[in-house]
């Protein structure tokens, strides 16, 4: 009878371990310990003028995930006065036309008093059905996601 209950409890041990192992957030927290926060940067152009702007996402854990529209350069934390700041977990989709920017969101991000650009920055809000559908609809749209 005790060699059973020890046999049922490694096989138990067993299970929940691999369950752990398999969890997605198992290997974002090994992610996260073995390389530090995460950062991401893309640059985007702007028709035949040299403007651009810059895409930035910054994670760190599991559920602190900061995505930014910025004029500047270099990989800054997300300033709210200079950026617009998008504190979801979501994708962001977006797409280029001309000298204008058009984010695709849930979550609108505040207008930020001193974004110094030529490019035209337009947040489209979306209801959460009409966001799910955009992941459907990306390539028909010729969106991109970031």
């Amino acid at each position: 009878m005790k060699r059973k209950l020890q046999v049922w409890l490694i096989v138990f041990c067993a299970v929940i371990g691999i369950y752990y192992v398999v969890n997605k957030n198992y290997w974002r927290i090994l992610q996260f310990v073995m390389n530090g926060p995460n950062r991401k940067q893309t640059e985007l152009s702007f028709g035949e003028s040299e403007t651009k702007l810059y895409l930035n996402s910054y994670s760190e854990g599991l559920n602190y995930h900061i995505r930014s529209v910025s004029a500047i350069r270099e990989n800054h934390k997300a300033n709210e006065n200079t950026d617009y700041i998008f504190t979801s977990d979501l994708d962001i989709f977006y797409e280029v036309k001309g000298d204008t920017l058009k984010i695709y969101t849930l979550i609108q991000s505040q207008i930020p008093a001193k974004f110094s650009s030529k490019v035209i920055v337009k947040q489209i809000k979306l209801t959460n059905p009409e966001y799910m559908n955009l992941y459907d609809k990306q390539e028909e749209l010729r969106l991109k996601i970031f």
